[in-house]
């Protein structure tokens, strides 16, 4: 995973390399969701993978479109990716950014964490793009007249707004803000369900700050007039009455300590399916390929795929229950021909995934 300037909790600049892109025309005054079912007919019919294997999202600027999709355990693979995919509110790759961006025409470059990108604007429109892994092939592919900078981002009002900071030949810096909707819609590559149960969990999560916040300023109102009270007047009928007023707050601070725990609990339950997937594609072997997943609560996966045998099914299912974080398996294996057996898991998975 790729990590630019200014990166945070919030934003997750995903490695360029791992994905495969394709620029597509699309008139400029077509909607979002019109630009992103373009986008969809055409990975179903020239992705290399099937569409429930893949995260992908589009990029847009004028009459133009950027397709860009990964394979969905590419990106899981990595346990620290997986779980930043959980829960930030923003996550894709760099060039997404760069594609929307308002650059004049000419060649430019700027490095990632594994590397270098070129690309060509003519006529407005980002015409290439060329991402080298080794430096030595970068160097050899640099173009003199390219003008070299540095991507930066940071959380602004309603979106997310980037900064090209070139390092030579005195341009100014270069500076654009795409919307949270835009993100949202077109330019993250995880799906609308997804991103929905990230907004629930980050909503439970302030629910539950604002009720500890809430309990703690009672508790020490209730303390300073307490003393307040009891040095104001030494009479004991004084004093009992004072602790007579302060009962009623006392049993709001319970009812609200009751509230808070309700809350606490939801916040604990997973919401999405990406790291199940992730364990499961642990104990995955080279010949078991998944072809469709679904989360059917938030601790049990459904996986139906193809392998080479009914024994490499036997070996995944024995894998599975390796993993301290599976509960049960149970898996069928509904046809077998030589080469090609089709079969379905499902996975129970403990209530402590972490």
């Amino acid at each position: 995973m790729q990590t630019q300037k200014g990166s945070d909790n919030n934003n997750v600049v995903l490695e360029d390399s791992a994905f495969f892109m394709k620029i597509l025309d699309a008139d400029a005054s077509l909607s979002d969701s019109d630009c992103r079912a373009i986008a969809g007919n055409f990975l179903e019919t020239s992705a290399p993978l099937p569409m429930e294997q893949l995260m992908w999202g589009v990029s847009r600027r004028g009459g133009k479109i950027l397709v860009y999709a990964a394979g969905t355990h590419r990106l899981l693979a990595d346990e620290d990716t997986a779980e930043k995919l959980s829960f930030a509110r923003r996550a894709f790759p760099s060039f997404a950014a760069i594609f929307a961006a308002p650059f004049q025409d000419g060649c430019y470059s700027y490095d990632t964490s594994s590397g270098r990108i070129f690309f060509k604007v003519a006529n407005g429109n980002v015409v290439d793009f060329d991402i080298y892994g080794s430096p030595d092939n970068a160097i050899d592919a640099e173009n003199s007249e390219c003008a070299v900078f540095s991507l930066s981002l940071a959380d602004g009002a309603g979106g997310v707004k980037f900064s090209a900071d070139f390092k030579e030949n005195g341009n100014a810096p270069l500076k654009w803000k795409i919307s949270n909707s835009r993100i949202k819609n077109l330019c993250d590559i995880r799906s609308k369900a997804q991103l929905a149960e990230i907004s629930k969990r980050v909503f439970r999560q302030t629910m539950v700050s604002a009720f500890f916040a809430c309990a703690a300023l009672l508790f020490v109102y209730m303390a300073v007039w307490q003393i307040y009270l009891i040095f104001e007047s030494a009479k004991v009928s004084q004093v009992q009455k004072a602790f007579d007023e302060i009962s009623p707050k006392a049993k709001e601070v319970e009812a609200m300590s009751e509230q808070l725990a309700f809350i606490t609990s939801l916040s604990k339950k997973p919401l999405e399916n990406t790291r199940l997937i992730a364990i499961a594609n642990r104990a995955r072997s080279a010949d078991i390929e998944f072809s469709k997943t679904s989360a059917t609560t938030p601790t049990d996966l459904q996986i139906y795929g193809k392998a080479e045998s009914a024994g490499s099914v036997n070996r995944f299912e024995e894998n599975l229950r390796k993993s301290p974080y599976v509960k049960s398996v149970r898996a069928s294996v509904p046809s077998s021909k030589s080469g090609n057996a089709q079969f379905e898991i499902n996975i129970t998975f403990t209530s402590n995934d972490k």
